[in-house]
Parts: structure tokens; sequence; C-alpha cells
């Protein structure tokens, strides 16, 4: 097997036990840390690989959360269920500003 791999693997399984060897404080931190490190990947992603300065990412970000935390408050729905209603809320959202945007100018170089 490929050490990679086994690195992936191992940390699959490691983070398949976490939940019954960690404290509730300390699972929470972890959760935290985790989706703190998804958003930073993210932010990665699009200004590393592509040079684009976007903080847009961050607004749906922030939306699925919110009505995640308002599934779970208001209406005492699974966590699961929390994180579907926040996914397909901010999703929602996107769909429709993703054609707002102006097309890119057209290319003057002729190769």
């Amino acid at each position: 097997m490929i050490p990679s791999r086994l690195f992936a693997l191992a940390g699959l399984v490691a983070l398949a036990i976490v939940p019954w060897v960690l404290a509730r404080h300390q699972l929470s931190l972890l959760t935290d840390l985790l989706i703190a490190g998804l958003f930073a990947m993210s932010l990665d992603l699009i200004m590393g690989y592509t040079g684009m300065v976007s903080f847009g990412h961050a607004a749906y970000f922030g939306l699925g959360a919110y009505a995640s935390a308002l599934v779970l408050l208001h209406f005492a729905q699974p966590v699961p269920i929390a994180l579907l209603a926040g996914a397909l809320l901010a999703g929602a959202v996107a769909v429709p500003s993703a054609g707002s945007r102006p097309a890119p100018p057209a290319s003057t170089s002729r190769c």
C-alpha cells in the first residue's frame, strides 16, 4: 500500500474513534477547529490556486451555519437534518447569484 494512502486511512480511523475517546468539551473544540480548517482550505483554494481575491464564499459559509443553528434552536431537529437545511439554503441563495456576474473580457491576443 502506498504510504500516503496508509496515512490517510490511519487518519480516517483516528477521526472515527475520536468521538468515543474525547470528552464533550474536547470534541466540541476539535469540531470547531475542523470547521475553521475547512474554511481556511476553501480560502486557500480560491486565493492560492486561482489567484482571485474573493470573500464571497464566506457569506455562503456563514449563511449555512446560521440556518443550521436556527433549525436546531427553533425546530429541535437532529444535527444531520440541520446541516442539510443549512446547505440547501446556502445553495438556494448561491444558484441564482451565479448567473449575475459579468462575462469575462474577450481575449485580443492572436495565437
